[in-house]
């Protein structure tokens, strides 16, 4: 017989009861024409792409992440680390007539002595 290969599997940790007052939460779902999302406080929102020539439903899934950021997350731009949502054209796209490229710059803080790498 041959060796048996052991395959460990990522373990899933949840900290607290899901049930506890104070824990809330939200469901994101992939629609024909963009995202649902259903808040615990039975709140229902609909994100569609208003641009025809968005295929993959980026604009919407933009908003679906600004929305969730805002909802589980309060701060602010004088904070010194923020979650930014970044918009970037793919590398091989080639630019309409009446479209034009726009570049920005992101800054990031580093304490001394750590890796200034870009993820």
């Amino acid at each position: 017989m041959g060796k048996k290969k052991v395959v460990r599997k990522k373990k899933r940790y949840v900290i607290g009861d899901l049930d506890a007052p104070g824990v809330f939460g939200l469901t994101v779902i992939k629609v024909s024409n963009g995202f649902v999302i259903k808040t615990d406080e039975k709140e229902i929102l609909a994100f569609e792409s208003k641009d025809e020539r968005d295929e993959y439903f980026v604009d919407a899934m933009k908003d679906v992440l600004y929305f969730i950021l805002e909802y589980f997350i309060s701060g602010s731009r004088y904070d010194r680390k923020r979650l930014r949502i970044v918009e970037e054209v793919g590398e091989k796209y080639t630019l309409q007539k009446d479209e034009k490229l726009v570049i920005e710059k992101i800054g990031r803080v580093v304490s001394k002595g750590e890796k200034e790498t870009l993820y």
